[in-house]
């Protein structure tokens, strides 16, 4: 004989809160119960509201920049050409060595063999004398003095006369500081120091009478080729000359 079927009843809705039998599936929750969970948490889950979501989509909606034409996109690093300095010539690198007219740290041009502030006083004795006859008369005596000093002190070298060299320097380290002659000055004053053996310039402490010798010819040197610049300087700046 058959059995019979036990009749079918409904099933009663799953309730969330109750605990899962191991030997049973979890059932998802039926819609209703879905829209009786909390906002919040749908907030929180939705894909359509998460700010990372959000912001990925305002990425895309962006307007993108306008590529680069061709022949200015920048190559490969693989691919770029070598730059190699460029081979500074003799003529460019002269030029760049010489001071510009505007540069504040040039060079600043040589000094005359002339003090001016102390030949301007000369000058000013000559006043309304156009042809400047004094002036012009103490640079000749100058002229002759140095042409004699000169003479004695190549005397006073043979003949190893320390101190009339010394005197010889004094005397011409004044006539030449009157003028203005300061290259003159300056090394008949250091002739002056070492016929006394006394320290001057590069010279060392002490030297011996052998050593002042040779070191007053070289500065009786120097002080020839300094005069002959000043003479050629005062020459020239009177439109006649000057008779020695």
């Amino acid at each position: 004989m058959p059995k019979a079927e036990s009749p079918k009843h409904s099933k009663s809705p799953e309730d969330p809160t109750r605990p899962v039998s191991p030997h049973r599936v979890a059932i998802p929750p039926t819609p209703a119960a879905a829209a009786r969970s909390d906002p919040i948490d749908n907030v929180k889950t939705s894909p359509s509201t998460s700010p990372k979501r959000s912001l990925e989509k305002d990425k895309e909606n962006a307007p993108k920049p306008a590529a680069a034409p061709a022949s200015r996109a920048a190559r490969p690093a693989s691919e770029a050409p070598e730059t190699k300095p460029e081979p500074i010539s003799p003529t460019s690198a002269v030029k760049s060595a010489q001071p510009s007219a505007g540069n504040k740290e040039a060079t600043p041009p040589s000094k005359p063999p002339i003090d001016m502030e102390i030949f301007s006083q000369i000058l000013e004795l000559d006043e309304d004398d156009e042809d400047q006859t004094f002036s012009k008369s103490i640079v000749s005596n100058y002229f002759e003095q140095v042409v004699t000093t000169f003479d004695d002190m190549e005397k006073g070298i043979k003949a190893n006369d320390l101190l009339k060299l010394s005197n010889l320097g004094h005397f011409l380290k004044g006539s030449s500081a009157a003028l203005g002659v300061w290259k003159v000055q300056a090394t008949c004053e250091i002739i002056q120091h070492v016929g006394k053996l006394k320290p001057a310039g590069d010279q060392p402490v002490s030297l011996t009478k052998q050593e002042a010798l040779d070191r007053l010819k070289e500065l009786k040197s120097q002080a020839e080729k300094e005069y002959e610049e000043a003479k050629k300087w005062l020459e020239n700046y009177f439109p006649g000359g000057v008779e020695a």
